[in-house]
């Protein structure tokens, strides 16, 4: 079968695999739609297994089942959440915290573990979540980062009432964006130095757009910042940005930069905390993509068939045009 691989050189190309086949207690998938990803572009920096065949953010059906399975039935629609391998025993299972599960990330789909860039996938039933019949295949894969998305906007409390700054107008930022407008937010900006990525924000609803920190740092002071840009100099710009007594939240993940300020951390008693992937958060993100009340069409740029991985991974490095791109094995 064909599948995208990341070699052990580093490079990543379309390769025969043999087909996989499902083990006890596995489904064996049919991809049908996957999302092109910022830690696809980086599997270096992410450290991606050489060898391993990516694709995270996936739909699919399925078309086989492994002994001991006993929740799906072939023909199903599912999608992935790739760190749901969880072990249940560390310390982080047992408080609740699955996503802090550190052997469930050494086991990452689509990163150390075979994922959906392929025509086949064999995937643990337990890292699988049913999606109705109302939600298209191509919506559907969009439920890894919605999920994520979510998570962020949970750890930051109740955000009705609130000014809401989000840095970041890709995917991640798209979706929190969509998330705070529908948690009733008095008013979210979001800052972008793409104008196509501005735009999309505006149709999205964003009370106001920022081409830099320093154009949204002459407006009101927000109380809450979601860091969604991954840049090295955002976390500093948040600090910054925010109202004295106010709270970021970082979800957006980049190479090491520029730090913290104390003075201004200290000085303006900042609540920061990080979001690490989801934890309950696939049913939610199901339901509102089923439901339409997050809008994912205008954010697909382009859905292209398997071969064309390499062009979608490279319109993907630049932003001046493209949110995600999407494809199909």
């Amino acid at each position: 079968m064909r599948a995208v691989v990341y070699g052990k050189g580093g490079a990543v190309a379309l390769e025969d695999r043999p087909e996989p086949v499902a083990g006890p207690g596995e489904a064996l998938l049919r991809p049908l739609a996957v999302g092109t990803c910022g830690t696809d572009l980086h599997p270096e920096r992410f450290a991606f297994d050489p060898g391993v065949i990516m694709g995270h953010e996936l739909s699919a059906e399925v078309v086989g089942l492994g002994p001991g399975t006993s929740g799906l039935a072939v023909g199903d629609r599912v999608v992935v959440n790739p760190n749901g391998i969880t072990c249940g025993a560390c310390t982080a299972c047992r408080a609740g915290r699955p996503n802090l599960c550190q052997p469930a990330r050494r086991a990452s789909i689509g990163i150390h573990r075979d994922g959906g860039l392929a025509e086949l996938v064999a995937v643990p039933e337990r890292a699988l979540h049913r999606i109705p019949d109302t939600l298209g295949d191509e919506p559907a894969a969009w439920a890894e980062p919605l999920a994520a998305a979510i998570h962020a906007v949970r750890a930051a409390g109740p955000v009705a009432g609130l000014r809401v700054l989000v840095l970041g107008g890709g995917p991640i930022g798209l979706l929190t964006l969509q998330l705070l407008r529908n948690g009733r937010a008095a008013f979210v900006g979001l800052v972008e130095p793409v104008p196509f990525r501005r735009g999309v924000a505006e149709r999205l609803g964003a009370d106001a757009t920022y081409d830099s920190v320093a154009s949204a740092g002459r407006q009101a002071a927000p109380g809450l910042v979601v860091e969604c840009s991954g840049s090295p100099a955002a976390l500093s710009a948040a600090v910054h940005l925010v109202a004295d007594g106010g709270s970021i939240t970082v979800i957006g993940i980049g190479p090491v930069g520029p730090g913290i300020v104390p003075l201004e951390l200290v000085g303006k008693e900042v609540t920061v905390r990080g979001s690490a992937l989801y934890v309950d958060e696939f049913p939610p993100a199901i339901e509102l993509l089923a439901g339409r009340r997050i809008v994912v069409d205008v954010l697909t740029t382009r859905v292209e068939p398997l071969e064309r991985f390499a062009a979608a991974f490279e319109a993907m490095r630049s932003p001046e045009g493209a949110v995600k791109y999407l494809l199909r094995p």
